[in-house]
C-alpha cells in the first residue's frame, strides 16, 4: 500500500512535477493547490454544461426539421389528391363540345371539389409552412 505522501512524491519528483495540472494551474495563475483543484473542478464543469447544451439544442433543431418534414407530408397527401382531380377536370373539359349532356354538370362537380380541396390545402398551409398558395 502505498501512503499519500508517496503517491504526492511520485506526482511532484523528476519530469511529472512540470506537467501535472496543479503545477501548471499554479504556475501560470498563481493560485495554490487547493485553489487551483477548485478551478479545474468548475472549468469541468463549465465544460460539461457546454456540451450538454449543444447536445440539446442540436436534439431540439432534429425535432423541428422531423415537425417540418411531417407537415410538408400532410401538404403533399393534400396536394394529390387536388391533382387528381384536375386531371379529372381536364379530362371531362376535352368531352364539352360532344353531345353527351351530363358533362357540363360533370365538370361543375368536380370543379366545386377541386374549390373544397384547395379551400383545405390552405388549412394545411397555415402560417408556420409560410408558402405562397394561389388558385
Amino acid at each position: 500500500m502505498h501512503s499519500l505522501e508517496q503517491t504526492r512524491s511520485f506526482y511532484t519528483c523528476g519530469s511529472f512535477s512540470q506537467f501535472s495540472p496543479m503545477n501548471l494551474l499554479e504556475r501560470r495563475v498563481g493560485v495554490s493547490n487547493s485553489k487551483s483543484l477548485l478551478l479545474l473542478f468548475f472549468g469541468f464543469l463549465v465544460l460539461l454544461v457546454l456540451l450538454g447544451h449543444l447536445f440539446i439544442s442540436e436534439r431540439n433543431a432534429s425535432i423541428r426539421a422531423i415537425e417540418k418534414e411531417r407537415h410538408g407530408l400532410t401538404y403533399i397527401d393534400q396536394l394529390r389528391e387536388s391533382l387528381e382531380y384536375i386531371q379529372k377536370h381536364r379530362g371531362m373539359a376535352l368531352l364539352v363540345g360532344s353531345d353527351d349532356e351530363s358533362v357540363p354538370i360533370k365538370l361543375a362537380e368536380i370543379r366545386s371539389i377541386i374549390d373544397e380541396t384547395f379551400f383545405a390545402l390552405r388549412g394545411v398551409n397555415g402560417p408556420s409552412l409560410k408558402a405562397p398558395l394561389a388558385v
